[in-house]
């Protein structure tokens, strides 16, 4: 999510320009910060006694899987935010591209250029998903940071991931 907004419902968040509510299944977060239970979920059709419901507002700094029912285009208002600071902890870290530039990898990844090792990405490439991979001084298949997208990102310390706007 490339800003801040204020809707903390799911339902009215995750929503179109026509405010009509998308089509999604479940959303999975991964939260290296809580390190006894880095896992979330929310599941809209299940009643919130048969799981966990770990998940009630998205933002910019966090990456999500969002297993849509159909498809659908994410709309939102809200603040922009110049500078981005994501904690990255030491091993692997699921986060958001809060930015609506695509750059190149390492120009997004400056600010840890010494601290990373890898990213990966769950991306639609002509038509079909695939997993795109940087390695740090080799490359890979994965080129660009492009908005919309979460990255895995593998760091070898914990350290703060700056991101200009």
């Amino acid at each position: 999510f490339p800003c801040e907004t204020s809707q903390h419902n799911l339902s009215v968040a995750l929503s179109d320009i026509n405010n009509n509510t998308l089509k999604f299944g479940s959303i999975f977060v991964f939260n290296t910060l809580n390190r006894t239970a880095p896992w979330g979920s929310f599941n809209q059709s299940l009643p919130n006694w048969t799981i966990q419901q770990d998940i009630s507002t998205l933002n910019r700094r966090q990456g999500y899987f969002i297993f849509m029912e159909e498809a659908g285009t994410y709309y939102a208002e809200g603040l922009i935010f110049p500078i981005t600071d994501i904690q990255l902890r030491e091993g692997w870290n699921l986060v958001g591209y809060p930015n609506n530039a695509t750059r190149l990898v390492e120009e997004v990844l400056q600010s840890i250029n010494g601290s990373y090792l890898e990213v990966h990405s769950y991306q639609l490439v002509n038509g079909t998903k695939t997993w795109l991979y940087h390695i740090k001084d080799e490359g890979g298949t994965l080129t660009y940071f492009t908005p919309g997208y979460a990255y895995w990102i593998k760091s070898s310390q914990d350290v703060v991931w700056r991101i200009n706007w």
